[in-house]
């Protein structure tokens, strides 16, 4: 009964190890993966021509005043009323 409880330990041992192994693995290349990913964040932002204005911020040069603006469908002069029929 001994012999059998330690090859059943040894067996577990040796399933976990291999779990931990192929966790490790895929961590391994995961970051590999990650690491060859090639980005310029910064330079996609940036125009070849310089700005004059130093924010593009709608807040800016007095405009943090004027609210937004926004249409609504039903309220602009062309809307009229729609026609249902009656069901039969």
């Amino acid at each position: 009964m001994k012999e059998y409880e330690r090859l059943k330990k040894k067996e577990e041992d040796e399933l976990t190890i291999q779990k931990v192994n192929e966790r490790e693995k895929k961590v391994s290349s995961f970051l590999k993966e990650e690491d060859n990913i090639v980005s310029k964040r910064i330079a996609g932002f940036q125009s070849d021509e310089p700005s004059t204005s130093s924010s593009i911020s709608n807040m800016a040069e007095g405009r943090d005043k004027n609210l937004p603006s926004f249409w609504v469908p039903s309220m602009t002069p062309c809307a009229g009323k729609v026609m249902i029929e009656k069901p039969w």
